[in-house]
């Protein structure tokens, strides 16, 4: 009979050694689905991440496009109509930081109407 307990004993000891290999090769398993998971979480956020910023930029320059327009449209359409092209120029060339385009007709504008624009442009100037 002590044969049989031997047996017994080393029947378990190796049941034992497998499944001990077994939960070692499902952590291993499990760890490494999930850093496949995370992995791939993060590149979807990343390309996210990527469309969102390009959709803003997208954004930023309709909003600037629109803002010009309406200075311009302004100028031409009622250049002394002072208080409204002085605010779409404060929020073209200072909130959007607006570009070069309707800088000359602007400061054209300023100087016929005789209209003291130096603020907007020193804020818009100090950008560059």
């Amino acid at each position: 009979m002590p044969v049989k307990a031997t047996s017994l004993t080393e029947k378990a000891s190796s049941r034992a050694k497998t499944i001990a290999t077994l939960i070692t090769s499902l952590g291993v398993i499990a760890g490494a689905v999930g850093g496949a998971v995370r992995w791939g979480i993060s590149e979807a956020l990343a390309e996210t991440n990527k469309k969102i910023d390009n959709v803003s930029a997208e954004m930023s320059s309709i909003k600037l496009d629109t803002m010009r327009m309406q200075l311009l449209m302004l100028i031409s359409d009622d250049p002394t109509n002072h208080e409204d092209i002085l605010k779409v120029a404060k929020v073209y060339f200072v909130d959007l930081d607006g570009d070069w385009v309707a800088t000359e007709t602007f400061l054209s504008w300023a100087k016929a109407e005789g209209v003291d624009v130096s603020g907007i442009m020193a804020i818009h100037d100090s950008r560059r």
